[in-house]
């Protein structure tokens, strides 16, 4: 998971750019009347959000009792999400946020919408909330669901409020099979406390990360495996290994806990790989 900035402007602003989209001027009143609400869930999703404890945020079937659940979809479906629309750029400022446009919850792939962190179903309050407006793939918003923690381990983590970058957690493990495969897995270090180490595990099964990076490793084996015949050839078990050290230490400085990092500091600590292994690459 990458960490990402908070938003730059508040619900405040995007609800006003909203009403002034809707044509129904009594719904537009209505709407308008339940900013103190929304301003109030925006202040509370920040207190709770930087103490790791979003689980707490109390679910609702309306907002004030005023605006509900259903409304606030269709506002943020029909106004914040629709291309065209008043509000729209708010929507595209939060996905551009990603650096390199990739989805910050999986680390690999292209940003294509909004994931709401806490589903507005069960939220109507913040289902337009920039706070709660994630960055992410298509395939991250799908596997994620509607789901709710019930505590602080079974929160995912949240690229405006969570840094897990400062330790090495994700590893690899190579198989010794024809052809050879990478599994991957959370080994979260000692430092950390219980409830993190249990986060990272929790969202590195929610998003489906051991298939996805087993999947890209196994692109990612085929395509060096010239390469690495012909570094063979020219120093042995030796050169191989020097060559994925290398490999394993460009990729750790541009993201520690990518899946090719993992991936190359398996290969390069394989003695099997390295003197014999490659060759069942094919």
């Amino acid at each position: 998971m990458k960490s990402l900035p908070l938003p730059k402007f508040t619900v405040r602003e995007v609800l006003d750019v909203c009403v002034s989209g809707v044509r129904d001027r009594s719904h537009a009143l209505r709407l308008a009347s339940v900013m103190p609400a929304v301003e109030a869930a925006e202040g509370e999703y920040l207190r709770l959000g930087l103490q790791a404890r979003l689980f707490e945020v109390e679910q609702t079937p309306d907002v004030a009792g005023v605006i509900s659940s259903l409304e606030m979809s269709k506002l943020y479906k029909g106004n914040l999400a629709r291309k065209g629309s008043r509000s729209r750029r708010f929507y595209d400022r939060l996905k551009m946020a990603a650096p390199g446009d990739i989805c910050p919850l999986c680390n690999q792939r292209v940003v294509k919408t909004l994931d709401h962190y806490l589903p507005k179903a069960d939220y109507p309050s913040l289902a337009v909330t920039p706070l709660n407006l994630v960055p992410a793939c298509s395939d991250c918003n799908k596997d994620k669901l509607d789901r709710n923690a019930a505590s602080a381990a079974e929160q995912t983590l949240h690229p405006y409020f969570d840094a897990v970058d400062d330790a090495v957690w994700l590893v690899a493990e190579i198989q010794e099979s024809s052809p050879p495969a990478a599994v991957f897995a959370v080994r979260a270090p000692a430092s950390w406390d219980a409830t993190k180490r249990r986060r990272v595990e929790t969202h590195f099964l929610a998003f489906g990360l051991g298939v996805l990076y087993a999947a890209q490793s196994g692109a990612e084996l085929v395509s060096i495996r010239y390469a690495l015949a012909e570094v063979a050839e020219c120093g042995g078990a030796d050169a191989v290994r020097a060559f994925l050290n290398q490999q394993a230490r460009s990729r750790a400085m541009v993201s520690r806990n990518s899946w090719s990092a993992a991936l190359y500091s398996a290969l390069s600590a394989s003695q099997w790989f390295c003197s014999e292994g490659f060759l069942e690459l094919g």
